[in-house]
Protein backbone atom coordinates (compact mmCIF):
# COMPACT_ATOMS: atom_id res chain seq x y z
CA UNK A 1 0.00 0.00 0.00
CA UNK A 2 1.15 3.60 -1.04
CA UNK A 3 0.76 6.25 1.21
CA UNK A 4 0.98 9.44 -0.85
CA UNK A 5 2.84 11.76 2.47
CA UNK A 6 4.90 8.95 4.26
CA UNK A 7 6.15 6.99 0.39
CA UNK A 8 6.47 10.54 -1.16
CA UNK A 9 8.37 14.01 -0.97
CA UNK A 10 6.02 16.85 -1.80
CA UNK A 11 7.47 19.79 -3.13
CA UNK A 12 5.99 23.22 -4.80
CA UNK A 13 6.97 24.40 -7.73
CA UNK A 14 5.28 27.17 -7.90
CA UNK A 15 2.42 28.18 -5.83
CA UNK A 16 -0.71 29.10 -7.66
CA UNK A 17 -0.32 32.06 -10.28
CA UNK A 18 -2.78 34.26 -11.25
CA UNK A 19 -2.35 36.75 -14.12
CA UNK A 20 0.40 34.48 -16.05
CA UNK A 21 3.14 36.22 -17.66
CA UNK A 22 4.04 34.51 -21.20
CA UNK A 23 6.22 32.71 -19.28
CA UNK A 24 7.11 31.86 -16.03
CA UNK A 25 9.55 29.12 -14.24
CA UNK A 26 9.03 26.84 -11.67
CA UNK A 27 11.47 26.40 -8.59
CA UNK A 28 13.94 23.59 -9.44
CA UNK A 29 14.30 20.40 -7.70
CA UNK A 30 16.99 18.58 -6.70
CA UNK A 31 16.81 14.76 -7.72
CA UNK A 32 19.77 13.80 -5.83
CA UNK A 33 18.11 11.30 -3.29
CA UNK A 34 15.20 10.93 -5.42
CA UNK A 35 14.62 7.52 -7.91
CA UNK A 36 11.72 8.83 -9.61
CA UNK A 37 9.33 12.13 -9.82
CA UNK A 38 6.17 13.11 -10.63
CA UNK A 39 5.37 16.70 -12.19
CA UNK A 40 2.12 17.78 -12.00
CA UNK A 41 1.09 20.78 -13.89
CA UNK A 42 -1.98 22.86 -14.07
CA UNK A 43 -3.09 25.65 -15.28
CA UNK A 44 -6.68 26.98 -15.69
CA UNK A 45 -6.68 29.53 -19.00
CA UNK A 46 -8.94 32.45 -19.04
CA UNK A 47 -8.84 32.63 -22.96
CA UNK A 48 -8.03 30.45 -25.67
CA UNK A 49 -4.36 29.61 -25.62
CA UNK A 50 -2.15 26.90 -25.91
CA UNK A 51 0.54 26.05 -23.12
CA UNK A 52 3.57 24.54 -23.57
CA UNK A 53 5.33 23.29 -19.99
CA UNK A 54 8.82 21.91 -20.71
CA UNK A 55 10.85 19.94 -18.06
CA UNK A 56 14.15 21.18 -17.78
CA UNK A 57 17.43 20.44 -16.13
CA UNK A 58 20.34 22.20 -14.28
CA UNK A 59 23.65 22.64 -16.63
CA UNK A 60 26.70 21.23 -15.78
CA UNK A 61 27.97 24.61 -14.39
CA UNK A 62 25.05 24.62 -12.16
CA UNK A 63 24.24 28.32 -13.44
CA UNK A 64 21.29 27.67 -15.69
CA UNK A 65 18.69 25.39 -17.49
CA UNK A 66 18.55 23.15 -20.40
CA UNK A 67 16.74 20.49 -22.31
CA UNK A 68 16.10 17.23 -20.97
CA UNK A 69 18.08 14.96 -22.58
CA UNK A 70 15.80 11.72 -22.33
CA UNK A 71 11.68 11.56 -23.42
CA UNK A 72 9.97 12.00 -20.03
CA UNK A 73 6.85 9.82 -19.90
CA UNK A 74 3.57 12.30 -20.10
CA UNK A 75 -0.36 12.48 -19.37
CA UNK A 76 -2.39 15.22 -20.34
CA UNK A 77 -5.68 16.63 -19.52
CA UNK A 78 -7.28 19.41 -21.86
CA UNK A 79 -10.56 19.78 -19.82
CA UNK A 80 -9.84 18.73 -16.26
CA UNK A 81 -13.15 20.69 -15.21
CA UNK A 82 -15.43 18.06 -17.59
CA UNK A 83 -13.57 14.83 -16.33
CA UNK A 84 -10.90 13.82 -14.35
CA UNK A 85 -9.62 11.20 -17.17
CA UNK A 86 -5.26 11.78 -18.10
CA UNK A 87 -4.57 10.26 -21.56
CA UNK A 88 -0.90 8.84 -21.75
CA UNK A 89 0.78 11.37 -24.93
CA UNK A 90 3.74 10.35 -26.78
CA UNK A 91 7.03 10.27 -24.63
CA UNK A 92 8.87 13.47 -24.94
CA UNK A 93 10.49 16.71 -23.81
CA UNK A 94 7.74 18.95 -23.47
CA UNK A 95 3.84 18.99 -23.76
CA UNK A 96 1.57 21.31 -25.39
CA UNK A 97 -2.13 21.79 -24.71
CA UNK A 98 -5.06 22.31 -26.69
CA UNK A 99 -5.84 26.41 -27.26
CA UNK A 100 -9.06 26.10 -25.38
CA UNK A 101 -10.16 27.96 -22.64
CA UNK A 102 -10.00 25.52 -20.36
CA UNK A 103 -8.42 23.99 -17.09
CA UNK A 104 -5.75 21.59 -18.13
CA UNK A 105 -3.24 19.17 -16.12
CA UNK A 106 0.00 17.62 -17.86
CA UNK A 107 1.70 14.56 -15.77
CA UNK A 108 5.33 14.10 -16.11
CA UNK A 109 6.95 11.70 -15.09
CA UNK A 110 11.17 11.47 -15.04
CA UNK A 111 13.63 9.00 -13.60
CA UNK A 112 15.96 10.44 -11.65
CA UNK A 113 18.69 8.49 -13.05
CA UNK A 114 17.76 9.61 -16.68
CA UNK A 115 18.97 13.41 -15.59
CA UNK A 116 22.51 11.77 -15.45
CA UNK A 117 25.19 13.43 -13.85
CA UNK A 118 27.15 16.28 -14.90
CA UNK A 119 30.61 15.53 -16.79
CA UNK A 120 33.57 17.91 -14.50
CA UNK A 121 30.60 19.09 -12.53
CA UNK A 122 29.98 18.99 -9.16
CA UNK A 123 26.47 19.55 -8.60
CA UNK A 124 23.63 17.41 -8.16
CA UNK A 125 20.84 16.83 -11.22
CA UNK A 126 18.02 18.99 -10.63
CA UNK A 127 15.08 19.98 -12.27
CA UNK A 128 12.37 22.61 -13.00
CA UNK A 129 9.44 23.35 -15.76
CA UNK A 130 9.52 26.28 -18.10
CA UNK A 131 5.99 27.14 -18.78
CA UNK A 132 5.32 29.16 -21.97
CA UNK A 133 1.52 30.64 -22.86
CA UNK A 134 0.95 31.60 -26.41
CA UNK A 135 -1.74 34.85 -25.27
CA UNK A 136 -1.81 34.88 -21.54
CA UNK A 137 -4.85 36.81 -19.94
CA UNK A 138 -4.31 38.66 -16.67
CA UNK A 139 -6.59 35.78 -14.96
CA UNK A 140 -5.19 32.63 -16.36
CA UNK A 141 -3.77 30.75 -13.26
CA UNK A 142 -0.77 28.13 -13.14
CA UNK A 143 0.97 25.85 -10.56
CA UNK A 144 3.56 22.94 -10.52
CA UNK A 145 3.87 20.23 -7.68
CA UNK A 146 6.73 18.18 -7.38
CA UNK A 147 6.32 14.32 -6.07
CA UNK A 148 9.33 12.87 -5.69
CA UNK A 149 10.14 8.93 -5.11
CA UNK A 150 12.78 8.41 -2.43
CA UNK A 151 15.76 6.39 -3.62
CA UNK A 152 16.00 5.05 -0.27
CA UNK A 153 13.58 4.76 2.28
CA UNK A 154 13.39 7.28 5.76
CA UNK A 155 11.58 8.90 8.19
CA UNK A 156 12.44 12.20 6.62
CA UNK A 157 13.83 13.18 3.00
CA UNK A 158 15.83 16.00 2.85
CA UNK A 159 15.02 19.18 1.62
CA UNK A 160 14.96 19.13 -2.60
CA UNK A 161 13.91 22.48 -3.47
CA UNK A 162 16.95 24.95 -4.80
Amino acid sequence: MTHLVQDMKIATGTSPTIGAAAAIASFGVNLNSAHDIYIVCQVTAAAATAVTFTPQRNDAAGTGWIALVNNARIWLNNAVGTNDVLVRQADGLNQITDALAASKMVVFHINGDSLGLHTGGTNDPCTRVRINMTTPAATDTVSVVYYLVPRYPSATVPEVRV
